[in-house]
């Protein structure tokens, strides 16, 4: 009789507020503790297909900026998390008992938590290894990426970068952040600051005002947008170099070399041949910008 009471006032006196915390902490929590065990299974599988999304958008998409990728797969899996949060409290105090004796919820409670905190630990333990914040030493990358700008990189194994990614060179000891203006096999000639690449000028026209107000740039007439293939950057070009020519360069890229050029294209080491494997990670974009006051900044 004791029993049947207590089980009575835990299935119609279910805590909302409990149920809304379970769940937001412990993805599912709040369904098992409202007795709807099985949506909340539902909403952590699909919290772990979205980590799962973000490796495969690395490799597959090319047409939206990685950073604003990023941005929504994190947007996505906290819409999920919330409506998760929302449901077990709608649900708690509604649905009938989970079918164990009150004295053995308490194991069932801790032991669902526990399995969620490990699978969803390795799942994003590993994600988060992936990325990291870099700071940005010099102004080789301006207009897009200036001096002291803090970056995202992404790093993953079997990550090959394409035409117009902007990387992470490792040098020796030296970390560089260049973009990637060709990939081998190709011939690219080099003349003063204009890149030729199988013969085919890279175009470049002068930067829009638009571009120029979201990178918030003044002096607009030293910067231009130079298309390669289908991607679209920003470089800077001062008057001076382009009057100055400079000389001729004809590089031969074979399999798995690319080369890599500065967007500023100020002196004269502003390329560089380089192999796959010392491309150590791929920059998603500007986190943000001291010097321009920029949040969330793609670089392509």
């Amino acid at each position: 009789m004791k029993d049947k009471l207590i089980s009575s006032a835990h299935d119609t006196g279910r805590s909302r507020v409990g149920a809304f915390a379970g769940s937001l902490i412990f993805t599912g929590l709040g369904q098992v503790y409202a007795g709807a065990a099985s949506k909340g299974i539902v909403f952590l599988l699909l919290r772990i297909a979205v980590a799962g999304i973000f490796p495969v958008l690395l490799f597959y998409n090319r047409e939206f900026p990685l950073l604003y990728t990023m941005a929504g797969c994190v947007l996505l899996d906290m819409i999920i998390l919330i409506s998760c949060a929302i449901h077990a409290g709608v649900t708690a105090g509604k649905s009938g008992s989970i079918g164990y004796t009150p004295y053995m919820r308490l194991p069932v409670y801790v032991a669902y938590a526990l399995a969620v905190l490990l699978v969803l630990t390795f799942i994003y333990g590993m994600l988060f290894s992936m990325v990291s914040l870099s700071t940005m030493p010099s102004s080789r990358m301006e207009p897009v990426i200036m001096k002291d700008d803090r970056v995202l990189v992404v790093r993953f194994p079997g990550l090959l970068p394409s035409v117009g990614d902007t990387v992470v060179v490792a040098r020796g000891e030296e970390k560089l952040i260049r973009r990637v203006v060709a990939a081998g096999p190709e011939n690219v000639i080099i003349k003063g600051t204009a890149i030729s690449v199988n013969n085919t000028p890279l175009e470049r026209t002068i930067m829009s005002d638009d571009v120029a107000a979201r990178l918030k740039l003044v002096n607009r007439e030293e910067y231009y947008l130079e298309r390669n293939d289908d991607t679209l950057y920003p470089v800077m070009i001062p008057a001076k170099e382009m009057q100055k020519g400079g000389g001729t360069s004809m590089i031969y890229l074979a399999k798995e070399k690319l080369l890599v050029a500065a967007d500023n294209r100020t002196g004269d080491e502003w390329f560089m041949k380089v192999s796959n494997d010392q491309i150590a990670g791929r920059v998603a974009g500007v986190l943000y910008s001291p010097g321009r006051g920029i949040w969330f900044l793609a670089v392509q």
